[in-house]
């Protein structure tokens, strides 16, 4: 647990209830009289709330809700629905009623459209909630492909028309991506026109193995940058499995203007076509943050398996480094001098020798776009990474990564989850004994150490946000979204900017009292959680503050053809199945929708 203490003490100790505005009210008053601490600030409601989000959704869509929480209260349905729908596509006639079904209710309820172009419509509704949007076009590689240990899938004929038409997909993947950001972009240009500030609702979440023809490439990286680890170990080597980056892997990476390739002479090591594609992962990346940054949204990096993670974290940092930087450092270098790390071996690792931007870089895939008000016009990290508690890491791993980025004068983004992987984790753990044999398994064994770890990261990303909102600095030093289903770790966020006076009580002109939280603050902080599900957690977390300034809260809003997210739904509905039964879940939404039909059919409040 010394680990964790090192992020700073658990503020708020006890379990917290349902946030409502009455309990703000209660809180306000009795903080000014300093009768209460931080955590006591969240109590639950006598009456239930007026639903401005429910009042404002069509009869329609609230019978499509109740069935599907209904199905969603089941079980077996819930553990059941990937082979049940597997099944049933696969049977003529039945599959294409199955679809029909699936498309009006469980699709409808959990992903925003086939198009990023149909999610309009919910961006706009959810925006007049006051709620943001973070789009993701939901594409996702298969659990066995995730874990096909071919090493040289191009070594064969058929290996290369496999690798081909993924690279195919892949750049179709590409392509929507950026599509993405342009409805995103456009949304947030309308707002921009209409005198809003609404750069915090223009988000959108990408994998970096959905990007890729062949994603194990990011394992065999992974291994590679584990065995440079090993052998000139520096103080992040007591770090948990997997890991943090260092500076001399991060250079040997980016050594600018190098074409030269020195493969590294260890086993699992890259190969010339695994450099290639991870070149290819850069440029691509590259293109879309450019986009990004062009258009005014902001990019989450997901996190992935544990084994995929040291490629990813390298390639999330390269990527802050240039896209992050604040206006006060250039942008031209892309490590800082600040490296303590010592000298290294340029022969122990094949350098990649990514192309960087200069100025007189004259390629459409690496033109700079400048940093203005116009193309930039937020003042949050562009490059958001994802930090996972219920990985040992999680306390050191946050706490390097925020001390490379003030070296190197760059904001650090941070989405902070529990984490989706864990019987995964543990499963590969105990069935690969080259993994064990690198520490203990990277994953808490218990929730409750899990929970522990992600409160204590809350804590510290909050102290480093009071922090930076009183210094008067334009640009942060970090952006924080907190991604949570859990209300208890909701209200603790409220909490923490309450006890840090980054939200105060402020009575409105129809007498109730809400939270008024800065847009400093709002560049800083926000909660999300997945569209289609805690609506009501959602709506309360909107309806607790005054409604100004860019959203507070986010729904990850999901994208893309019905047959194309079925993964997504499936695997989404076993890891979240948890959330489904628990407080504030299936059962809470079913009888929050009840009270709103039978206020309209009955007149009944």
């Amino acid at each position: 647990m010394s680990r964790l203490a090192s992020l700073g003490s658990i503020r708020a100790g006890k379990v917290l209830a349902p946030i409502t505005t009455v309990g703000i009210l209660l809180a306000y008053k009795a903080q000014s009289e300093n009768a209460v601490q931080a955590e006591q600030i969240v109590k639950p409601w006598s009456t239930p709330p007026v639903d401005s989000q429910l009042r404002s959704t069509p009869t329609s869509q609230l019978v499509n809700s109740w069935f599907v929480y209904t199905c969603c209260k089941i079980p077996w349905v819930v553990d059941n629905s990937p082979a049940i729908l597997s099944t049933l596509s696969q049977i003529p006639v039945v599959s294409s009623l199955t679809m029909f079904a699936v498309k009006h209710t469980f699709f409808a309820q959990f992903v925003g459209g086939e198009t990023a172009f149909d999610c309009l419509p919910t961006i706009r509704q959810l925006r007049r909630n006051q709620i943001g949007t973070l789009l993701n076009y939901s594409v996702e590689v298969s659990d066995e492909e995730s874990h096909d240990q071919t090493d040289k899938p191009a070594d064969s004929p058929e290996g290369q028309r496999k690798l081909q038409a993924s690279r195919i997909e892949a750049e179709k993947k590409i392509a929507q991506t950026v599509n993405s950001i342009e409805v995103c972009g456009y949304e947030a240009s309308l707002a921009r026109k209409n005198n809003e500030h609404d750069i915090g609702s223009s988000w959108i979440a990408l994998k970096f193995s959905g990007l890729m023809a062949d994603p194990t490439v990011l394992e065999r990286a992974s291994n590679t940058i584990l065995a440079l680890r090993a052998a000139q170990p520096d103080a992040t080597s007591s770090t948990y499995y997997p890991g943090t980056p260092t500076d001399r892997e991060l250079e040997l990476m980016t050594a600018k203007g190098n074409t030269t390739l020195i493969l590294p002479n260890i086993s699992n090591g890259v190969s010339t076509s695994d450099l290639e594609a991870l070149r290819l992962l850069h440029k691509d990346m590259r293109t879309i943050l450019n986009k990004a940054r062009h258009s005014g949204v902001r990019v989450i990096i997901d996190a992935e398996y544990s084994w995929y993670q040291p490629a990813i974290d390298a390639f999330q940092t390269i990527l802050s480094l240039e896209y992050n930087k604040t206006p006060s450092q250039p942008s031209s270098s892309l490590l800082g001098s600040t490296s303590t790390t010592g000298s290294f071996s340029s022969s122990w690792i094949g350098k990649l020798g990514f192309e960087l931007p200069s100025s007189s870089t004259k390629n459409a895939d690496t033109v700079e776009i400048p940093v203005t008000a116009e193309s930039w016009p937020n003042v949050q990290p562009l490059v958001y990474g994802t930090y996972q508690a219920y990985l040992r890491r999680n306390p050191e791993h946050m706490r390097h990564s925020y001390i490379h980025a003030k070296a190197n004068g760059y904001s650090l983004g941070v989405k902070l989850v529990r984490g989706a992987y864990h019987g995964v984790e543990s499963d590969r753990w105990r069935q690969h004994p080259v993994y064990a044999s690198t520490g203990p398994e990277p994953v808490w064994q218990q929730k409750p150490e899990t929970d522990d770890c992600f409160d204590s990261g809350l804590d510290w990303l909050l102290d480093h946000v009071q922090s930076d909102v009183a210094s008067g600095t334009a640009v942060p030093t970090v952006g924080v979204i907190i991604a949570s289903h859990n209300q208890e770790s909701c209200a603790k966020v409220i909490a923490g900017l309450v006890d840090r006076k980054l939200a105060v009580g402020q009575v409105g002109p129809d007498g109730k009292t809400l939270l008024s939280v800065s847009q400093a603050v709002r560049d800083r902080v926000s909660m999300g959680q997945l569209y289609g599900m805690c609506d009501a957690l959602t709506s309360s977390i909107a309806n607790t503050f005054v409604p100004e300034g860019s959203p507070l809260v986010l729904k990850y809003v999901p994208w893309g053809g019905l047959q194309d997210v079925m993964p997504y739904l499936g695997r989404r509905a076993i890891e979240n199945k948890t959330v489904l039964k628990g407080e504030g879940g299936a059962s809470a939404e079913t009888s929050r929708i009840t009270r709103e039909l039978k206020r309209r059919w009955f007149g009944i409040e």
